[in-house]
């Protein structure tokens, strides 16, 4: 059980498993989310296309943080863009998703697979498809040989953070390469 005080609230207090679900949600945020702290507000961030990511933000990210920390959470848009995004401020979520391994603030130099989700590969798998989900894609590739075959693509402006997860995706069997 965390627990994190805020001066206008009494004592909060979240009791957090680290399952599947949550480290999900981590691969979620560290594809298309952010932690950010701006004087006192605390804010958790996850944003994504108006039309192609709307019914994904609905029906999994929100069910996501319902489960794992028990808060309902908006969708908004963007005015004049093609962008939704859920964002909100709570003291507690945003500590817990940083002391899980979240960074705060720009988040490129710091990406990286927590520990927690390293050590087991049903969490590690569940990390992936929230990452996949945001920052992948599936395609289909013609070759010579074999006529078509599907690639799942990760992107990240982080080679390091696409190294960490390459090296535990080929000790787990998968085969994969980085592309500059």
């Amino acid at each position: 059980m965390k627990k994190f005080s805020d001066k206008r609230y009494k004592i909060v207090s979240l009791k957090i498993t680290k399952s599947e679900n949550l480290a999900e949600l981590v691969g979620i945020i560290l594809g298309d989310g952010c932690l950010s702290r701006s004087c006192k507000k605390y804010n958790v961030y996850v944003c994504g296309h108006k039309f192609d990511d709307f019914e994904y933000h609905d029906k999994i990210i929100r069910k996501l943080f319902l489960d794992v920390f028990n808060k309902t959470i908006n969708i908004s848009k963007k005015k004049n863009e093609n962008t939704i995004y859920i964002r909100f401020r709570d003291k507690a979520v945003f500590n817990i998703l940083h002391s899980l391994g979240m960074p705060i603030g720009k988040k490129y130099g710091f990406l990286h697979v927590p520990d927690w989700i390293k050590r087991n590969n049903f969490l590690f798998y569940s990390f992936i498809r929230g990452l996949v989900d945001t920052d992948g894609d599936l395609s289909i590739k013609k070759r010579k040989i074999v006529s078509q075959y599907p690639i799942i693509r990760i992107r990240s402006k982080s080679r390091e953070f696409l190294t960490e997860i390459l090296t535990i995706l080929r000790h787990n069997g998968f085969y994969g390469n980085i592309y500059t």
